[in-house]
């Protein structure tokens, strides 16, 4: 199984194939207009062979050293070009703060000594445990759902994104408690224990944040996560955007799951590249996030091919003949889609990112993308 087939399944995008170098070249005008040219023909409808309509894209790339380019192409909004710093949705990339704020409770137990049961919550703890009216989540030959299993995509429950429950709308808004009764009714697949994206477990994993702590899942990944992180420019749902550098979206069909709390924890958040870029740097170079925390996300955890696993709220791809390790997310909500990923070699941690960001949903060839030009930071 090929990893672009499993990630179009799952609606994230592939990785292609990255060369072996180490590390980031110097960065010189020529690499800046080679980039150029590679966003101008992605922006080309049909230039590459492929119909498709952006109207603006954001890009941050570096490594150890720091920001090498931020850039914006096209327009973000009527009037305003994009930028580095333009917002944009990032759907799914956001289940990276997710996990990294689940892991950082898990890392602190007495974070959850008002609950009467568990004293302790660790990774293995039962979700049952957590969340009333779902002790008949179970994995056949495994046991109860556990936090470990919503984190890598091994519950094996249903995704409401893919399949809404009954007698919910997806082009209307619901309320968290609402979708939670609903998501209470949903069954485990009886195929067995393995690898099923969903963003059921991620929804799962905010509401099991509120109980552990009494504060809401917006206040825990911003002292947790992005605060430390020093992410400015990062919004979860709900959160008021400072200014109106915030790229329109661009929709290819009427948006569906766009209202409410429908993507709670799994893909409700909006950044812009250079905050993308800041949270790379800050997971490898800085302990800003508990190096325990990074230590789980990155470890391959769900086997979804040969060398492409799901860690926790990461698509990790491991090639041992070229000694690297590749840790990436895609992400498409309405109007909006997004890529970021971060390549190191492991024989001496090298490693360079690539974050990018668009105004129109369902587009396809982010991953090409980011692989051309992470070829053109390491020359």
């Amino acid at each position: 199984m090929t990893r672009s087939f499993v990630l179009m399944a799952v609606v994230v995008a592939g990785l292609m194939a990255v060369p072996a170098q180490t590390r980031a070249g110097a960065w010189t005008p020529e690499k800046t207009e080679r980039v150029d040219r590679l966003v101008d023909l992605y922006l080309r409808p049909g230039a590459d062979g492929v119909a498709r309509s952006v109207p603006s894209v954001a890009i941050a790339i570096g490594g150890a050293d720091g920001l090498l380019l931020s850039k914006g192409y096209g327009v973000a909004r009527p009037g305003r070009s994009a930028s580095g710093r333009t917002v944009y949705r990032i759907g799914s990339l956001a289940k990276a703060f997710t996990a990294a704020a689940v892991l950082s409770l898990v890392a602190r137990p007495e974070a959850a000594a008002q609950l009467p049961a568990p004293a302790t919550v660790h990774l293995d703890t039962p979700v049952a445990g957590l969340l009333d009216g779902v002790g008949h989540w179970r994995i056949r030959e495994h046991g109860p759902v556990t936090l470990r299993d919503l984190l890598t995509m091994r519950s094996n429950l249903p995704n409401f994104t893919q399949t809404p429950p009954r007698d919910v709308d997806p082009w209307g808004s619901i309320a968290a408690p609402q979708l939670l009764g609903a998501v209470r009714t949903l069954s485990t697949s009886p195929t067995g224990f393995g690898f099923e994206y969903s963003n059921t477990n991620y929804f799962l994993l905010s509401e099991i944040v509120e109980r552990l702590t009494g504060r809401t899942f917006r206040e825990e990944v911003r002292a947790r996560v992005l605060a430390p992180a020093g992410l400015t420019r990062t919004f979860l749902g709900g959160e008021p955007i400072a200014d109106t550098d915030v790229a329109v979206p661009g929709y290819g069909r009427r948006p569906a799951f766009a209202l409410g709390e429908w993507l709670k924890g799994s893909a409700d958040a909006a950044s812009s590249a250079e905050d993308l870029f800041a949270w790379n740097h800050a997971l490898m170079e800085t302990e800003a996030i508990p190096v325990p925390v990074r230590t789980a996300m990155w470890t391959p955890a769900a086997r979804i091919g040969p060398s492409l696993w799901y860690g926790m709220g990461w698509f990790i791809e491991i090639d041992e003949q070229r000694g690297t390790e590749e840790y990436f997310h895609s992400g498409t909500v309405p109007g909006y889609t997004a890529f970021n990923l971060i390549s190191r070699r492991v024989d001496d941690a090298g490693w360079v990112s690539v974050s990018i960001l668009t105004n129109r949903d369902e587009v396809d060839g982010l991953e090409n993308l980011a692989s051309e030009i992470v070829a053109i930071i390491r020359e």
